[in-house]
């Protein structure tokens, strides 16, 4: 019987499936901001700390869609959401497989981009002065940011919310090939753990994880 449990456990690592993914949203742009939306809506409290603790949402496996993590700070919140939709992915924001990181990772990670061409899925990352970066926020469009950064419900607000505080921007367009053209070739990058395509596939054409090539027109 312990045999038989141990199996079922490894099967979706064995096929290429990864349990730490969730399903309530589907993996783009929209799917990460209407997941955001989600938490904001459902006014659960988050306990703050910057302890190991703040990886609770992704140790216990939680999925916005179910519930939020018992506790969080700033980064470890926007690095969340983007692990409930894009767990099977490596971590491109903090290079730190999905447990580890900060808003300093979230910043070298990242590739700036202005506000007038920022996408909601964006993170916004303030700082005072030329002090490094102490929080971070995800950009939701229309120049409104979805925020945690104190014991209590994330929030939905301003970009400018912070007084005395810049802000910078940082896009992670690894995570967002899918549905994009392919590089150099005509075609569309597509998933091809869930999309088939009718002509061979093209490897080295799309950004992301090795399960994103490039379906040729």
């Amino acid at each position: 019987m312990k045999l038989f449990i141990i199996f079922c456990l490894l099967l979706p690592l064995v096929f290429g499936g990864d349990p730490r993914k969730c399903s309530g949203f589907p993996a783009t742009r929209e799917g990460l901001i209407e997941a955001a939306f989600n938490v904001v809506n459902s006014r659960k409290i988050i306990n703050y700390t910057q302890g190991p603790r703040r990886w609770s949402g992704i140790a216990n496996g939680i999925c916005p869609s179910d519930d939020v993590p018992p506790y969080a700070d700033c980064s470890s919140f926007v690095t969340w959401l983007y692990w409930s939709l894009f767990g099977s992915y490596p971590d491109y924001l903090n290079r730190a497989r999905w447990t580890g990181g900060y808003t300093g990772t979230l910043a070298d990670n990242g590739m700036p981009v202005s506000l007038n061409d920022a996408q909601p899925g964006d993170v916004v990352l303030y700082r005072t002065g030329n002090r490094p970066y102490s929080h971070a926020a995800l950009y939701v469009g229309e120049n409104r940011v979805i925020s945690y950064g104190s014991t209590g419900p994330a929030k939905l607000l301003n970009v400018g919310f912070f007084p005395n505080k810049s802000y910078d921007l940082r896009t992670y367009p690894d995570f967002f090939a899918v549905g994009t053209p392919c590089n150099g070739v005509q075609g569309t990058c597509i998933d091809t753990d869930t999309t088939t395509c009718s002509k061979p596939l093209i490897a080295g054409k799309c950004r992301g994880p090795n399960f994103v090539k490039c379906c040729p027109e």
